[in-house]
C-alpha cells in the first residue's frame, strides 16, 4: 500500500505504542489512525508524548511496544519523499559555532541577506 491507497485503510496507524527510556514508561497503550484527509492535531503539555510518538512512528526511536505504520507498514526514510517532520525547536548544539546554529535556522526559514533575490 502506498500513501493515499485504499480510502478503508487508516494512512497513520498506531496501536498499543509503549515506548520506555530505561526504567521510565512514557507512553503507555496509544492508540488511534488518521485517515487520508483527515485533519488531525496531537495537542498536549510538555513532556506528554507528542515529539517521542512522531520519533518513534519515523524511526527515530525504537518503540518499545506497539505497532506504528505509516501507509500500512513501519516508516522507511527511503519511501518518505512525501512526508516531512520539522521539529518546532531547533536545538542548539555545544559543538556548533554560533554562526553555525544561526545559519540553520535561517535557511530553515528561507531567509537571505539584504536585496538577495528569494525564491524563482
Amino acid at each position: 500500500m502506498t500513501l493515499g491507497d485504499a480510502a478503508s485503510e487508516p494512512l497513520v496507524h498506531i496501536k498499543d505504542f509503549r515506548m520506555d527510556f530505561g526504567d521510565k514508561t512514557v507512553i503507555r497503550d496509544l492508540s488511534f489512525d488518521v485517515r487520508s484527509g483527515e485533519t488531525f492535531g496531537v495537542l498536549g503539555s510538555n513532556g506528554s508524548g507528542k515529539t517521542t510518538t512522531l520519533r518513534a512512528l519515523l524511526g527515530i526511536y525504537q518503540p518499545t511496544a506497539g505497532t506504528l505504520h505509516i501507509g500500512g507498514k513501519v516508516f522507511d526514510p527511503r519511501d518518505g519523499a512525501r512526508l516531512g517532520y520539522l521539529p518546532e525547536e531547533r536545538g542548539l548544539y555545544k559543538k556548533n559555532r554560533c554562526w553555525t546554529s544561526w545559519s540553520t535556522s535561517a535557511g530553515s526559514k528561507a531567509w537571505t541577506k539584504p536585496g538577495q533575490r528569494h525564491g524563482p
